[in-house]
């Protein structure tokens, strides 16, 4: 699922979410791991000041050991007509999450060989990646645990 051919769907469904939603990618059969992720293949810049809202949805599944290398989620934007590149990290909206205990010990890689972490989230591409607010057509992917997604294409347009 590329691009939505329904982009009302993603309107529908909440910008910052941890659970499945309508936009989700369909969970590949099992022993799957990697990264996917669907968009809008269109999105308007909102009339005045505001926010730019692009629905990422995704799903991922990546085994922990690859997790333990402690490389933050990152979201790549390159517009096509330009070639210029953007990205930026994706974090969660409370800093208190991600903050790890100072006492807490490593995670020996062998305890955790064999197992692997997966989740569905939506983020809005615009809050972590500093695009122009302009027109453009963008290619986007996620990066995250050493797996690239797929490649989506947003076109952002002017609001008529």
């Amino acid at each position: 699922m590329p691009n939505s051919p329904n982009n009302a769907v993603f309107a529908q469904v909440p910008l910052y979410s941890n659970e499945p939603t309508a936009c989700t990618p369909a969970e590949p059969k099992w022993p799957w791991h990697g990264i996917l992720i669907a968009a809008p293949s269109v999105v308007l810049i909102p009339a005045g000041n505001a926010a730019l809202a692009a629905h990422i949805c995704g799903r991922y599944t990546i085994e922990t050991t690859r997790l333990l290398e402690g490389r933050p989620m990152t979201l790549h934007a390159t517009n096509k007509a330009t070639g210029a590149s953007f990205q930026g990290d994706v974090f969660d909206e409370d800093p208190g999450i991600m903050a790890r205990d100072p006492n807490e010990q490593p995670v020996d890689p062998a305890s955790v060989a064999n197992m692997s972490n997966g989740a569905a989230l939506t983020r809005n591409l615009f809050q972590f990646v500093k695009l122009p607010r302009e027109p453009a057509t963008y290619e986007v992917y996620m990066s995250f645990g050493g797996y690239d997604s797929n490649r989506v294409v947003i076109e952002v347009r002017s609001s008529p």
